[in-house]
């Protein structure tokens, strides 16, 4: 019995804490496809968990609410333009067949805000607020899923509405072109025989997913396109079909409450539509935010395995890997190859991913770095020394970082202290004599 109670809570120790210790780093890449699996789904629910998601549902849920008129309006303003209004009503009803009077009715304030809009003096100042209203949904989607992904920039005023408004045209030209092919697969591919049409299993499995399918695509460009940060396609595929799924089940089990909730219509009468409108609305962004972070975990997981070694990292293994990573990056940028980026200078070097992100952001906060971009991809920041590699001694790095942040809090003028304080100097001049005249480009290291 005692046996079997050290190996459970052995298997609990591996799974909870060795799995992410630096000792395991030379076997990361032999790990098995189900251990990434594992760290995927455990970081997504940990991190879903403590990342304020209910704050971010909830502002997302109040935005969605004042543009859901306006966005419908939108859509159904492009698709019009397109002469496809009735596919893209028909796609909607479908998805909300269940819900009562509730979508008839968003659908008819959409459309009739939408004929409001086109004429008369109401033009310019509907076309406004309607661009307005969609950009400022985008905008707090953006600033969620920028947070879930650590960035602290946003996009510029000119990228938000050139991204906003071509994420909102590809939606319905996305509906449209998946609903045409459920119609050509329908009415076409199928089997005439004696006047009645025949669908084979598999068609019948394929139009019946395809409503999925058009679901999930919207999912994936949204996890793609939102984040101001390049996301993989294979990331955010994984995580759009984890929230169509979730949507998906979410949606019937809604409807299918809703058609059992006759007390709460009763009680609330025609007011009923909108407690449950925002539930809804919540609850579906409670499952895109576990998306977003699907997407961020699945695409980022290295970068979990080693955080506790990296705060706990001692100052002589500190200078160390600051003298590595100079070092590699000037010899990149003397060989006039393409900067690297954090991700790739650690898998070429088997360095620790947030490693390696840890030091290049301190590197860049003292000027011994500098972000570039290489190619098309303005979304990936690449390394390159911030000044002349011949200047660029190991007494002169350290220099930099050492003055890096906040050097004074007022005790370096205490008569108590001054002494140290002289004597911490004297060992800095001691250091830049001894490595002042040491280049950082002539340190040699293995290919």
């Amino acid at each position: 019995m005692k046996k079997i109670i050290e190996y459970i809570l052995a298997k609990i120790k591996y799974f909870t804490q060795d799995i992410w210790q630096a000792k395991y780093y030379n076997q990361h890449k032999k790990q098995s496809k189900l251990l990434l699996v594992y760290k995927t789904i455990f970081l997504s629910i940990q991190l879903f968990a403590k990342g304020r998601m209910n704050t971010k549902a909830s502002a997302l849920t109040y935005y969605s609410l004042f543009a859901l008129v306006p966005l419908i309006a939108f859509i159904f303003g492009i698709a019009r333009g397109f002469g496809y209004e009735s596919v893209i009503l028909k796609f909607l009803f479908s998805k909300f067949n269940s819900s009562g009077n509730i979508a008839e009715k968003i659908f008819e304030m959409a459309k009739s805000y939408l004929n409001h809009a086109q004429g008369g003096i109401f033009v310019g100042i509907g076309i406004c607020i309607l661009l307005y209203s969609v950009i400022r949904v985008c905008y707090q989607i953006e600033l969620s899923f920028n947070d879930i992904w650590k960035i602290e920039k946003n996009r510029s005023l000119v990228r938000r509405f050139t991204d906003y408004i071509s994420l909102v045209f590809l939606i319905p030209i996305l509906i449209t072109i998946t609903s045409s092919l459920s119609f050509y697969f329908k009415f076409y591919v199928v089997t005439f025989l004696d006047g009645m049409y025949v669908v084979s299993p598999a068609m019948d499995l394929i139009l019946q997913v395809f409503p999925f399918f058009v679901t999930w695509l919207v999912f994936t460009m949204v996890y793609m396109i939102m984040p101001n940060t390049r996301v993989k396609f294979g990331n955010a595929a994984v995580a759009g079909l984890v929230a169509s799924i979730g949507f998906q089940v979410f949606r019937s089990l809604y409807f299918w409450g809703q058609a059992l909730a006759t007390n709460y219509n009763a009680v609330y009468g025609s007011f009923a539509v909108l407690p449950l409108l925002l539930l809804f609305i919540q609850i579906t962004w409670f499952i895109v935010l576990f998306g977003a972070v699907i997407s961020y975990v699945s695409q980022n997981v290295r970068s979990f395995d080693f955080k506790k070694d990296v705060q706990d990292i001692s100052f002589h293994y500190y200078e160390f890997i600051v003298l590595v990573i100079a070092k590699i990056v000037i010899r990149r940028f003397e060989e006039r190859k393409p900067a690297y980026s954090a991700e790739e200078l650690s898998d070429e070097y088997c360095i620790p991913l947030p490693l390696v992100s840890f030091i290049t952001k301190k590197l860049c906060d003292a000027n011994v770095f500098s972000e570039t971009y290489v190619g098309n991809d303005q979304r990936t920041p690449c390394f390159q020394p911030a000044f002349d590699v011949n200047q660029m001694t190991v007494a002169k790095i350290f220099e930099l970082l050492n003055s890096t942040g906040v050097n004074s809090f007022g005790l370096e003028t205490n008569e108590n202290f001054k002494s140290i304080w002289d004597y911490v100097k004297s060992m800095r001049e001691d250091f830049e004599l001894q490595h002042g005249s040491m280049l950082v480009k002539d340190i040699s290291i293995g290919e």
